[in-house]
């Protein structure tokens, strides 16, 4: 079996393949030993996450977060872009001048 192949499967298992595509892989899990073992064990290791999944509650929103850190940061702590940065000339650089 291609790579190609158990990435279509797993795509199945998933549900994330257009109708045309799931219909074919489909037919193709029920046909093939390999592709079939290959689906139930997408299928386990798929249950098997979603029931370990440990709900983690999110204390404030995204823009109270980001609002949070811009406010921390304030104006002077702003971090500039690298072509804003001066930089100091060496010395020769008044020679040049």
């Amino acid at each position: 079996m291609t790579a190609e192949t158990c990435l279509k499967i797993q795509s199945w298992v998933d549900g994330e393949l257009p109708a045309h595509e799931a219909r074919e892989i489909e037919r193709l899990v029920a046909a093939d030993p390999e592709a079939r073992a290959l689906a139930d064990q997408l299928r386990s290791l798929k249950a098997a996450l979603q029931d370990a999944e440990i709900e983690r509650p999110v204390p404030m929103g995204r823009e109270e977060y980001w609002g949070g850190i811009a406010v921390g940061l304030g104006p002077e702590k702003a971090v500039r872009p690298a072509s804003a940065v001066v930089r100091p000339r060496p010395r020769w650089w008044r020679w040049l001048a």
